[in-house]
């Protein structure tokens, strides 16, 4: 059985950009504090999921792990860490989705990185929020994973 998730800006909702043409139009809105309008887009997200679950996606029944934050029941899901930056495309559903396995008894943690977008940590990972998001990272994993 799986011991632990440690979700670092997890892809959770296949509904997300569903329609590539509004996801373009979106992109073309840039405002200054707007989520997901650096290096992971709503286009982008929407081109990931068409690869990931085919075309036809929305028009289909999915397995039940094929978009987490839309399974029925969360309860026995394993103890989460989700860390995401504030600016990140996905922090919408993956607020939603801490949200879920609360409500759903699960231990979660969510942590939010203020000014973060998607892949901050790999793009600087000198940076105090990227060094910050590791170490919270590891200690979760030590925590689940190794203490006793």
């Amino acid at each position: 059985p799986v011991a632990f998730q440690g979700l670092v800006y997890p892809m959770l909702d296949h509904r997300g950009g569903l329609n590539l043409d509004d996801a373009v139009a979106a992109e073309s809105e840039l405002k200054p504090t707007a989520r997901g309008q650096f290096i992971w887009t709503a286009g982008s997200n929407a081109a990931a999921w068409k690869l990931y679950l085919g075309q036809d996606h929305a028009d289909r029944e999915l397995a039940p792990y094929a978009s987490p934050l839309h399974r029925a029941d969360l309860a026995g899901t394993p103890p989460t860490w989700i860390g995401i930056g504030d600016l990140d495309l996905f922090y919408d559903e993956a607020e939603a989705f801490a949200r879920r396995l609360y409500d759903a008894g699960v231990k979660v943690e969510f942590l939010t990185f203020r000014g973060a977008y998607h892949g901050f940590d790999h793009l600087a990972p000198k940076a105090k929020a990227s060094k910050q998001l590791i170490e919270e990272l590891t200690q979760a994993l030590h925590k689940h994973l190794f203490a006793q």
